[in-house]
């Protein structure tokens, strides 16, 4: 059929799940919630790819057809006597996204399943990453490496889309260009939030938009912080900032570069800083850059050996046995290891990200594997916590908020205990450290329909967050990034919406 574009610039597809066809088809009541996490977790990691018309999930029918601006999920038996696993019929502003239970071709089942899929298991994430392109009215691709290659592949498929994705659905659709870079902030050490106003917010310009994450950190005890963004056509770019005044002299992007997760930013009490984001190859390869004059400019650093991921990495600094070190994580991508993709690696610098130590995976006592990035927060006397939200192998565990509490040992981060939470999340959480109450606070998008952003705190080896606060107002169509003031008691919480 070609790419073409069948939606009007601005639309806001709206989902149903026809969940009676899957009963009928003998899926469980029980995978009801989960499968529904899948699609929303798909169109989630789609809106990375920043063009102007989004899905969202609207509600369950009983309907076959849809209507306009429409788009219904549901499940047959099979695809007449083919092989294929889903097909999606589209019209202009409607479609019909079809799971096939069986094979045509032998009438045996498919191994589908909505969780995080094992070697021999069908991704249902995967399936519908596929198929929503096809919603989004995208031809096959020629490119194994790409969501819209024709035949399924667990990486291609789950953790994209991939550049030939996206160049194919920004070359039918405008950038998304209306999520506007907002801050909260506290000054009781997290007891309360109150949506701060900033020049950045009001900057009426395309360059202060973005669709992905943000990166901030705060820099040395200048009383500054360093916001780090990507443009909507993911060009990176950064500003200074006192948390609501913006040094706009000299902004500079890095016009050269794509990104498609991050940037990550960390510093150090003398005001050295590292930023780290993903390029736009199809293997997510980690870049790094550093400061050494307060964010004024920057200057490629080195990177981990094969530091390849799918999703936000996470920077700190801390100092072991009185030496400055700086920590790079991130959830491990490689094409040629399904076992391995998704474990949460780390790599240690000495030396200002000059050289890094060989990646290892973070040794957990349970078999961690994260959904989208990771993020970490450092206290300065080696007190580490890394969060995820967790791709889990079962309907149970999808999305759960998670962290590890860790500590440098040589070149290695180590696992010391586990901080728990009931709170699911689709997207990275941010983490932070506040050495003026002792303690690390966490923030997450939630998993309901407006995407509010929510809060939490604990100390170092506590066991479990606090009950999260929700913060009003605070619909977010990007993950949260959090940082601390090295001069007074600020904390920062930064965020993309409209």
């Amino acid at each position: 059929m070609g790419d073409q574009a069948y939606w009007n610039a601005g639309d806001r597809p709206r989902i149903f799940i026809n969940w009676q066809s899957f009963t009928a088809q003998g899926i469980s009541n029980d995978w009801q919630g989960p499968v529904t996490d899948a699609v929303l977790n798909a169109y989630t990691r789609w809106q990375n790819a920043g063009v102007d018309c989004r899905f969202q999930f609207w509600n369950y029918t009983d309907r076959t057809e849809p209507q306009d601006g429409e788009i219904i999920v549901s499940m047959n038996e099979r695809h007449f006597d083919t092989s294929r696993v889903a097909s999606t019929f589209t019209s202009w502003r409607k479609a019909s996204l079809v799971i096939h239970r069986k094979n045509g071709a032998d009438l045996t089942p498919w191994p589908l399943v909505p969780f995080n899929a094992q070697p021999g298991q069908i991704d249902l994430q995967g399936i519908f990453q596929h198929e929503l392109g096809h919603c989004y009215w995208l031809d096959h691709s020629g490119s194994a490496d790409d969501v819209m290659f024709g035949s399924y592949s667990y990486h291609s498929n789950r953790f994209g889309p991939w550049e030939g994705d996206v160049a194919k659905a920004k070359a039918i659709y405008r950038d998304f260009d209306r999520n506007r870079l907002r801050e909260f902030r506290s000054v009781d050490g997290g007891a309360s939030w109150f949506a701060q106003g900033t020049q950045i917010t009001d900057y009426n310009n395309y360059q202060a938009r973005t669709c992905l994450t943000p990166g901030v950190t705060s820099i040395g005890g200048s009383g500054l912080y360093a916001l780090g963004w990507s443009h909507p056509n993911r060009i990176p770019t950064w500003l200074r900032t006192d948390g609501v005044n913006f040094l706009f002299n000299g902004w500079v992007y890095y016009g050269g570069e794509r990104s498609v997760h991050g940037p990550a930013l960390a510093d150090e009490p003398g005001g050295l800083m590292l930023m780290a984001w993903v390029h736009n190859d199809n293997n997510g390869t980690i870049r790094v850059v550093r400061s050494t004059n307060q964010g004024q400019s920057w200057a490629w650093a080195n990177t981990p050996a094969d530091a390849t991921t799918f999703g936000t990495p996470g920077l700190a600094s801390t100092v072991v046995n009185g030496r400055r070190a700086w920590v790079l994580a991130w959830a491990h991508f490689d094409r040629a290891d399904h076992p391995g993709t998704g474990r949460i690696r780390a790599s240690v610098s000495y030396d200002d990200g000059w050289t890094w130590s060989t990646p290892t995976v973070v040794p957990t006592s349970y078999d961690y594997k994260s959904l989208a990035g990771v993020s970490l927060g450092a206290a300065p006397d080696n007190r580490v916590v890394l969060g995820f939200s967790w791709a889990g192998p079962d309907i149970y565990s999808m999305n759960l908020v998670r962290s590890l509490d860790c500590e440098v040992s040589g070149d290695r981060l180590v696992q010391r205990g586990t901080g728990y939470s009931n709170d699911r999340t689709r997207t990275q959480p941010a983490v932070t450290y506040d050495p003026g109450r002792n303690l690390f606070h966490l923030s997450f998008r939630e998993q309901n329909f407006l995407t509010s952003l929510r809060v939490a705190q604990k100390e170092w080896l506590k066991t479990s967050w606090s009950a999260a606060q929700q913060l009003p107002n605070s619909t977010s169509s990007t993950a949260p990034a959090l940082a601390h003031s090295r001069v007074g008691n600020n904390l920062l919480l930064w965020y993309g919406g409209e």
